[in-house]
C-alpha cells in the first residue's frame, strides 16, 4: 500500500475537495485493479475528512494519525468490499468511527488501571493536588482568547460516544441524516434522536455561554 504517513506528514489544513460520482466509480474501479496511484488520489481526496473526523473524536492528534492511517489500511485492503450503494467517504466514515470506538475501549481499560493505582493511600500533598480547580470564571470571561470554542470541544467531549458521533458527523462534516444512518449502521430515527439528545445535554452545560 502507498504510504499514507507521507500525507499525512505533508497535509495542510482545510477539507479535502470532493470529488464527482463519476470520478469516485473510475478511482475505486482502478483501485480494485490495484493501481496504487489511483489509490494516492483516493487517500488526496478523503484524507482531511478522515483525519478530522478522528482528531474530533479522539482529541489527540497522535492518535488521531494513527487511525487515518488505519482507515487507509482498511480501505486499500477491502476495496473491493465496496459495493458503491453510497459515497465512499460515507463507507470511510464508518470505518473511522468503529476504529474510533475501538480506541475509546482501549483508553477506558487505561482510565481504569490508573484509577486503581490511584486508590492507594495518598500523602496530604497528593489529595490537595486531586482537589477541583477553582471556579471558572464568568461568561464574558470565558468569551476571552477562544474559550467558548474549548468549552464546546470539552462538552462535546464529555458525551457519550453515541452522541459525540453524531455531533461530529452532523454539524462539523455535514452530512445529512441519511448519510450519518449509513454511516453508523443504525436508523435515521436513532440518527435523530441522539441528535436531539446530544443538543439538549450541550445546552444544559454550556448553554450559558452561547446566551
Amino acid at each position: 500500500m502507498p504510504p499514507v504517513s507521507e500525507s499525512l506528514r505533508g497535509r495542510e489544513a482545510g477539507h479535502s475537495e470532493t470529488p464527482s460520482h463519476a470520478e469516485e466509480a473510475r478511482l475505486v474501479q482502478a483501485c480494485r485493479r490495484g493501481d496504487e496511484a489511483a489509490f494516492e488520489r483516493l487517500v488526496e481526496l478523503h484524507l482531511d475528512r478522515v483525519f478530522g473526523l478522528a482528531y474530533r473524536l479522539l482529541q489527540d492528534y497522535g492518535e488521531a494519525e494513527d487511525t487515518a492511517q488505519e482507515v487507509f489500511l482498511n480501505c486499500y485492503r477491502h476495496i473491493g468490499d465496496f459495493r458503491g450503494e453510497s459515497r465512499l467517504s460515507t463507507w470511510l466514515y464508518r470505518i473511522t468511527t468503529n476504529l474510533v470506538k475501538n480506541r475509546w475501549k482501549r483508553q477506558e481499560r487505561r482510565k481504569e488501571l490508573k484509577h486503581d493505582s490511584l486508590d492507594a493511600p495518598r500523602s496530604q500533598e497528593d489529595a490537595r493536588s486531586l482537589d477541583p480547580p477553582d471556579p471558572a470564571p464568568g461568561p464574558r470571561e470565558r468569551a476571552q482568547g477562544g474559550e467558548i470554542t474549548q468549552a464546546l470541544n470539552a462538552a462535546i467531549s464529555s458525551l457519550a460516544p453515541d452522541y459525540q458521533e453524531v455531533v461530529a458527523l452532523r454539524f462539523m462534516e455535514n452530512l445529512s441524516y441519511d448519510e450519518i444512518a449509513e454511516a453508523l449502521g443504525c436508523s435515521i430515527g436513532t440518527v435523530k434522536s441522539r441528535i436531539n439528545r446530544a443538543r439538549h445535554l450541550l445546552r444544559e452545560r454550556i448553554g450559558f455561554l452561547l446566551g
